[in-house]
């Protein structure tokens, strides 16, 4: 797979193969909103890669989503962004931050997860396991749009 065929995303989780899992979208100025959903849905399904999870994040919230191929599913995973990326950055509630170093923490949580570089139990790993997306990262990695755009 090259990833100049990947869809625009903030920043996708690859798995050890370099198969897509996670399209990540990072709203650190604002909450996610309708329209902001709208947009990765047109983007996935103009992208002739599959990718089955969907990881939207804001400041108060990580919602994790998964994707058919057409259409969102309901939430399978809601989880509180400081309590999550608090663990890579105790400041993390303090302070101001945009997209680019939010998008930075998610993307350290989710290689802790593949790799466990952190913590043996990376925050949230039971949430995560129990709806199939740890063992899909396990050994795989990152990439943000600078990265991977053509």
């Amino acid at each position: 797979m090259k990833t100049v065929d990947l869809p625009r995303a903030d920043a996708i989780a690859l798995d050890a193969d370099d198969n897509p899992v996670v399209f990540v979208e990072v709203k650190a100025q604002r909450p996610i909103n309708d329209l902001d959903i709208q947009d990765v849905v047109t983007s996935l399904a103009r992208s002739r890669t599959s990718i089955p999870y969907v990881m939207l994040v804001d400041r108060q919230t990580i919602q994790v989503l998964q994707w058919n191929g057409a259409e969102l599913s309901e939430l399978v995973s809601h989880l509180s962004t400081n309590d999550i990326l608090s663990f890579y950055d105790p400041e993390l509630p303090n302070k101001e931050v945009f997209d680019f170093y939010l998008t930075a923490l998610v993307e350290a949580w989710l290689r802790d997860v593949a790799y466990h570089w952190k913590s043996d139990d990376p925050p949230a790993i039971g949430q995560l396991k129990a709806i199939g997306l740890a063992q899909r990262l396990h050994n795989g990695t990152t990439v943000t749009e600078s990265s991977y755009a053509a």
